[in-house]
């Protein structure tokens, strides 16, 4: 292998990771990562272990400080927040390629580190995956990271210049934590660029986390959404929501009220 042409390649897939994340990241993007409804999808609704890992591996996980649940979940069924359960997921599939407690302990810390108020690379990659296009973890047997597109990974994995190393695509990790999800489901229409209304509703509607959602675009005039393709399929929904022009969307997702203002 030609070690200048390797480290030529690992600049240049620095340089464009580092594009994919700060250059073209809309704002409306980085503001969901403090709202309210992020924080109770993936901090406040609990769920269980649906790993085949034991009680004694997990408290043992909890112990070496890889994984984290709340004190006061500790012992329930269901004690592991979303993001924590993803986390277990990825957790599951590194460890079944053999990645060491210390390695892993190196990944998590590089996937939390939060680079400014709520954000870090773990949180993002799973909102981005959710409402624009897949992530992928590249590890390395090291336990340094990089995070891509899984567009961008196609492209240069195509090169086979780089040394040994484990890719998870963050879909994979994030599917069955939401089993009433439409990730696949492709939305062709360019004008739906990420405004702050879009970003909430094209949330839910992805995920399929809610029990209802209400569209009011005047008041008074309420159309019930249920499914993304639904959605979609109405015009005046689209133009509502694309222009902000709407009087208000109330969605119930696990039980709590949210109303999306314009």
């Amino acid at each position: 292998m030609d070690i200048e042409k390797l480290k030529a390649l690992q600049e240049s897939i620095d340089l464009q990771a580092k594009k994919e994340i700060y250059d073209d990241l809309p704002q409306s993007l980085i503001n969901f990562l403090k709202d309210d409804i992020l924080h109770h999808s993936l901090d406040e609704v609990k769920t269980r272990n649906n790993s085949n890992q034991s009680a004694r591996v997990l408290n043992n996980w909890i112990e070496q400080g890889i994984l984290n649940v709340d004190e006061n979940d500790k012992g329930k069924i269901n004690r592991f927040s979303r993001e924590e359960a993803i986390w277990l997921n990825l957790l599951n599939e590194l460890r079944s390629f053999g990645v060491s407690i210390e390695k892993l302990k190196i990944i998590r810390e590089a996937l939390y580190k939060e680079y400014f108020p709520a954000f870090t690379l773990f949180r993002f990659s799973i909102v981005r995956t959710i409402l624009e296009h897949d992530q992928t973890l590249i590890v390395f047997s090291d336990g340094s990271i990089k995070l891509i597109s899984s567009n961008l990974y196609g492209d240069w994995s195509k090169l086979r210049m780089l040394p040994p190393y484990i890719h998870i695509n963050f879909a994979i990790l994030i599917n069955e934590i939401f089993p009433q999800n439409s990730f696949a489901t492709t939305v062709q229409n360019t004008e739906l660029v990420m405004n702050k209304s879009i970003v909430k509703v094209f949330y839910f509607l992805k995920t399929g986390d809610f029990d209802t959602l209400k569209f009011e675009i005047q008041e008074g005039d309420v159309r019930l959404i249920e499914n993304i393709n639904q959605f979609l399929s109405n015009q005046t929904l689209i133009e509502a929501i694309i222009t902000e022009k709407y009087f208000k969307i109330e969605v119930v997702s696990n039980g709590k009220k949210f109303i999306i203002k314009a």
